[in-house]
């Protein structure tokens, strides 16, 4: 084997490296989001539903609630439930008062925004 095979070889297998590590590294998408979209993420390991306010890309804010804004959340962790604009109608409208519970804490609360069968409440609790 002469000097160049050897530094051939090194110089490929460098090159497998720096292939495999950069693959390795970029970020597969959970798909495309849209302004108006309701997703389901995670957010400090619960799980949350919001409406998409804005996307950058792999990235979105997202409306959590009543003044509670996600900024430049990876969209690759989210699920969309509802596109924009697909929702039926709702059964309840915008002043009505409804009761949520989650089987341990019961929210009560005047509906804001009606989106489909998604709502945001306003909770004074």
């Amino acid at each position: 084997m002469n000097r160049w095979t050897i530094v051939s070889a090194y110089g490929l297998l460098g090159a497998t490296l720096l292939i495999v590590s950069v693959a390795a590294a970029t970020p597969q998408t959970g798909g495309s989001v849209s302004p108006g979209d309701i997703v389901e993420t995670n957010m400090n390991y619960q799980p949350v539903t919001g409406e998409v306010l804005r996307s950058y890309g792999n990235l979105a804010d997202l409306n959590l609630g009543q003044n509670n804004v996600g900024k430049y959340l990876e969209v690759q962790y989210m699920k969309v439930v509802q596109r924009a604009g697909t929702g039926g109608p709702s059964k309840y409208g915008v002043g009505d008062t409804v009761r949520r519970s989650n089987g341990s804490i019961v929210i009560t609360g005047r509906i804001l925004k009606t989106n489909g069968a998604y709502c945001e409440i306003d909770s004074p609790g």
